[in-house]
């Protein structure tokens, strides 16, 4: 682990919100709940760029043009690669990154993805922060899902203060989630909270970055897939948080993780099919 480190029911009515670059769902939409940052969605190839299967760009669906700006080699977009959908895959030399000029000190998060075994230390699948600062260990920016040395483990770190989870066997899907409330961080695995620390301060980003941390030169990338990730800039209720969860997991087959408390175990977030 990177020093120092330690560790209402509701459905959503549908919103279709119309934009370049974009595809609507029947059902929930990500953008229903306001404050929608990002949204790069794995199954939807019309929001990306393609050269054969190879994503030069990938392309922002909330609304806000957070497109990918840099990508560095050949990130593969993989059809049916969980519950029928595609995905993005990074062979662990690949990554990209957009922009995201960020200031305050809220934020919510939930991402679908892997991570496998890498000889790289502290792979990261999801940062945000500055090309030329470190990711981790300062209230700007932040390691949102990294993986450990250790085998199975997962973390999300800022400003030395962390939350972690040790059984996320590799190679096998799952959906983390956090919140910052101004004052903790709160991690989820699968729906499950794996723990919170105090985190307070504001950020001041410039970017996002895919399978790799940053500073980019540290070259700490992840090996696996990335099928979705949604960003807010408010500090989520639970209910929102649960629906963003039931949403994702039913999309890509995870309900099975979730716990059996969870809201949207069993009921239905959607009355018809993704498109």
């Amino acid at each position: 682990m990177q020093t120092p480190f330690l560790s209402s029911k509701k459905v959503m009515s549908a919103v279709i919100v119309p934009s370049t670059n974009s595809k609507s769902y029947s059902g929930f939409d990500p953008r229903s709940i306001p404050t929608c940052a990002l949204w790069l969605d794995g199954a939807d190839s019309t929001s990306m760029t393609l050269s054969g299967t190879t994503v030069t760009q990938w392309r922002d669906k909330s609304g806000n043009a957070r497109n990918t700006s840099s990508v560095t080699g050949t990130p593969t977009l993989t059809s049916n690669s969980l519950n029928s959908r595609s995905g993005v895959y990074f062979n662990g030399s690949q990554n990209m990154s957009g922009p995201f000029v960020y200031t305050s000190n809220t934020l919510s998060y939930f991402i679908v993805s892997t991570t496998e075994s890498d000889t790289t230390r502290y792979g990261r699948t999801f940062s945000i922060g500055a090309l030329a600062t470190d990711d981790y260990n300062n209230i700007s920016s932040m390691a949102c899902l990294a993986r450990e040395t250790i085998p199975n483990t997962l973390y999300m770190q800022r400003n030395n203060a962390s939350v972690s989870s040790t059984s996320q066997t590799y190679s096998v899907p799952f959906l983390v989630s956090a919140t910052l409330d101004g004052t903790n961080l709160v991690g989820y695995l699968n729906g499950t909270q794996i723990g919170s620390v105090a985190n307070s301060g504001n950020f001041n980003t410039s970017v996002y970055a895919l399978s790799i941390g940053l500073p980019t030169s540290l070259n700490q990338r992840n090996k696996g897939f990335i099928y979705e990730i949604v960003m807010y800039t408010t500090d989520l209720t639970t209910a929102q948080r649960q629906a963003i969860e039931g949403y994702l997991a039913q999309k890509w087959g995870l309900t099975a993780n979730l716990p059996a408390t969870h809201p949207y175990k069993s009921l239905p977030l959607f009355t018809r099919p993704f498109q």
